[in-house]
């Protein structure tokens, strides 16, 4: 059993009047929330401590989730996001963006 629980900072991307990508009716700020809420459920289940930026459909900027997000003291951040193009099969894949970190937690 580990000795230090991981903290898990959550942002579903976008948000009250942003509402991200649109596509053939589909905002991605519904689907990140929705995303975003499961994924939680699922790291709980594991054990970790998750932290919601937002849990309902609100708006934050990405400076406001990231002052939110440092302030937590959580161990990662993960903003979810989800990109939309009218051409099939243009987008595929992950994005990672990654910063080095460190708040003197238990690496």
């Amino acid at each position: 059993m580990a000795d230090y629980t991981y903290t898990i900072f959550l942002d579903a991307g976008h948000g009250g009047s942003d509402p991200g990508a649109v596509y053939n009716g589909r905002r991605e700020k519904d689907d990140t929330l929705n995303l975003t809420l499961a994924v939680g459920d699922i790291l709980e289940s594991y054990g970790f401590n998750v932290i919601y930026a937002r849990t309902e459909d609100i708006y934050e900027s990405p400076y406001q989730k990231a002052a939110e997000g440092n302030a937590s003291g959580a161990d990662i951040f993960i903003s979810i996001h989800r990109n939309s193009s009218p051409y099939p099969n243009q987008y595929s894949g992950v994005e990672s963006l990654v910063t080095k970190y460190n708040a003197g937690k238990a690496q």
